[in-house]
């Protein structure tokens, strides 16, 4: 590969994130975690200001008690793990142990092929459901989490939906996109 070639791809691959402003994504930045993201349209920020990432995809005016999803709703949390020191795995396996019960689905590993340096090049996706009813009157809600290290800070997209919603493998889709299109600064 030539000179110019090169510069070109280097070009080019600097310009991918600036082309999802063309199709209605909304730029996130974090001065204060070091971090950015993209996040789909019809998603708006919880808490605007803020230098954590929470957005949801219904009305604010929908928002339920301490619960904040309403059953046709989701939230997608993202931004940086703040306990230093621990690994994913110990904060996978403190998650899991939390008061409540969840019931495991899934935990595997993506690769996302992107070739920023500052991009996750690898996902780790956990999901479950959390028990917010009885054992007799179960009320399920679904967790995704996408998990990253990048220059050694950890960093986690977490989606949150009630089992049955119908648009959950959209949902789980755009969460992933969230995930793939963080950027996180040293």
């Amino acid at each position: 590969m030539s000179a110019r070639q090169a510069a070109l791809a280097i070009a080019l691959l600097a310009v991918v994130p600036a082309l999802a402003a063309g199709t209605g994504w909304t730029h996130f930045v974090s001065k204060q975690y070091r971090y950015s993201a993209w996040y789909p349209p019809g998603w708006q920020p919880l808490t605007p200001k803020s230098q954590s990432l929470t957005i949801i995809n219904f009305p604010q005016s929908e928002r339920v008690g301490g619960g904040v999803i309403p059953a046709h709703g989701a939230l997608i949390q993202a931004g940086p793990a703040h306990r230093p020191g621990k690994t994913i795995e110990e904060l996978l396996q403190e998650g899991m142990t939390v008061a409540g019960a969840r019931y495991p689905i899934l935990d595997q590993t993506l690769l996302t092929g992107l070739p920023y340096a500052d991009a996750p090049k690898a996902l780790r996706q956990v999901e479950y459901y959390e028990n917010y009813g009885s054992a007799t009157r179960p009320i399920l809600q679904h967790v995704t989490t996408f998990w990253c290290k990048v220059h050694g800070r950890i960093f986690s997209v977490a989606l949150f939906y009630f089992r049955g919603n119908k648009d959950a493998k959209m949902l789980e889709a755009e969460a992933l996109s969230v995930a793939r299109s963080m950027r996180i600064g040293k």
